[in-house]
């Protein structure tokens, strides 16, 4: 019998070959065959149900987080010229601040600034040179330009031979061309909102209710045409998939318009209000696709790592190869083997901080504001770095008895704070009966069986997911 293995640091999983060899020599010859074909109601996997225990996070390790962060978010205006249909901060969501067009205080934006330079040249920052990103982010960010200059400015006056900033934005592109040259000027990363042609894009509107394209894609077409090198280098595309498109749409506009392949996400199905269930579920459904081989491969080939399918199978194997390391320190270091819950959780601040507009901190603009981790005031910044690892730890303690009967406990993509109802009865989308786990395993296994080439290019060529 052949036994396949993947380690995934604390346990084996085993997947068996449906099939028998057997070596036979006559005359001199080797013979192999296969025989014994097993039966489909054989368990195929044997999955190791060790205890999970819950690992609980320290200060320490949230304040090394704050002085080692990589990015800084505002929150710029909670205002937007738009208003899209699966907008987050409109009636279909519960978990965000009331939205009164209000801009965010510059004085507090550089407190903010001011802090986390200050923790950034500390011991506890591990890195010698470290470049951080501020981002810009709404509302539509656009709506209060002298901030984002300011800012810009600020942190310029900021920059030293170890420490230097990069800019990024997220806009809805409608007031893009207006300030072109600023952005070009400070190499500025900007991800403009579409979601393909004006028919796919027809749920983000004006206030009026008019189509927002032909706008959008105008000033696209003129900074094409007008800053190509910008354009190739610094404006990407996210794609919302919904009722009105499918990735087979979008990848076929943006390629054909622009020669760009957009980033694809999802409405998001968190904190949905009650009574906008079936709302929600027929605005989420995406537009059937057609059965196209040849479009599928030139979408695997020109979307390579970002194609779909490839994109879960190397997920698959960064969880479960147990040879994936986060960082220098992940790789030299021996640590506790017991994961946080969730590898889909960050580490407070790991990642960025995020400054609402009413000057909440977040680890994640994707966050629902009533989990603020602190807040900038009059006189400073407030962050109880204690009182922050017991909220976490209130959390994975909550959770683990949930997560200790899922079956991909170990490797689990799932965001705390994308469950439902977390502080009260937690809901998780990701859950992984023993069934479907076996399931999942087998159809990856099948995949890298029958395409043996993308495990060498994923092994080979991918840094980082």
């Amino acid at each position: 019998m052949i036994k396949y293995y993947l380690n995934n640091k604390d346990s084996f999983y085993s997947v068996r070959k449906s099939y028998t060899l057997r070596l036979g020599k006559k005359n001199g010859t080797v013979n192999i065959s296969k025989e014994n074909k097993m039966s489909h109601n054989e368990e195929e996997y044997h999955l190791d149900s060790s205890k999970l225990l819950p690992v609980h996070i320290t200060s320490n390790v949230v304040y090394e987080q704050l002085a080692n962060t990589g990015q800084i978010v505002f929150e710029v205006t909670d205002a937007c010229n738009l208003q899209c249909t699966y907008c987050v901060y409109r009636e279909l969501y519960t978990d965000y601040d009331k939205r009164i067009n209000q801009y965010i205080d510059p004085v507090k934006a550089k407190m903010l600034i001011d802090f986390l330079v200050e923790k950034l040249q500390t011991p506890s920052n591990n890195s010698p040179h470290k470049k951080v990103t501020v981002g810009f982010y709404g509302g539509e960010p656009l709506l209060n330009m002298d901030f984002i200059m300011d800012i810009v400015s600020y942190t310029k006056q900021r920059e030293t031979e170890y420490l230097t900033f990069k800019y990024m934005m997220t806009t809805n592109g409608v007031l893009l061309k207006k300030h072109l040259d600023f952005f070009v000027k400070y190499d500025f990363e900007i991800m403009v909102s579409l979601d393909g042609s004006k028919e796919n894009n027809a749920y983000r509107l004006y206030h009026n209710g008019k189509s927002s394209f032909d706008t959008v894609y105008e000033n696209m077409i003129y900074i094409r045409d007008n800053y190509p090198v910008f354009f190739s280098n610094n404006i990407l595309f996210n794609t919302v998939i919904h009722s009105l498109n499918n990735r087979q749409e979008a990848f076929c506009f943006f390629q054909k318009e622009f020669n760009k392949t957009p980033l694809f996400s999802s409405v998001s199905d968190v904190s949905i209000r009650r009574g906008f269930e079936k709302e929600m579920n027929a605005l989420t459904a995406p537009k059937q696709s057609v059965q196209d081989d040849e479009l599928e491969a030139k979408m695997e080939k020109v979307m390579e790592f970002k194609y779909n399918k490839i994109e879960k199978l190397q997920r698959f194997i960064f969880l479960y190869s147990g040879n994936v390391f986060y960082d220098y320190n992940d790789l030299l270091l021996k640590k506790n083997k017991q994961l946080f819950i969730s590898n889909g959780t960050c580490i407070p601040f790991s990642r960025k901080v995020f400054m609402t507009v009413n000057n909440k901190l977040l680890p994640c603009e994707k966050i629902g504001h009533q989990y603020s981790l602190g807040k900038v005031t009059d006189t400073g910044v407030e962050i109880d770095c204690e009182s922050i690892a017991q909220k976490y730890n209130y959390y994975f303690d909550l959770l683990i008895n949930k997560c200790r009967g899922c079956h991909i406990n170990r490797q689990c993509p799932q965001c705390l704070f994308g469950i439902n109802n977390l502080e009260k009865k937690p809901v998780c989308k990701n859950f992984f009966s023993k069934q479907t786990s076996s399931d999942y395993l087998h159809g990856n296994i099948e995949q890298l069986s029958q395409r043996p080439e993308l495990y060498k290019r994923i092994i080979e060529e991918f840094t980082k997911i």
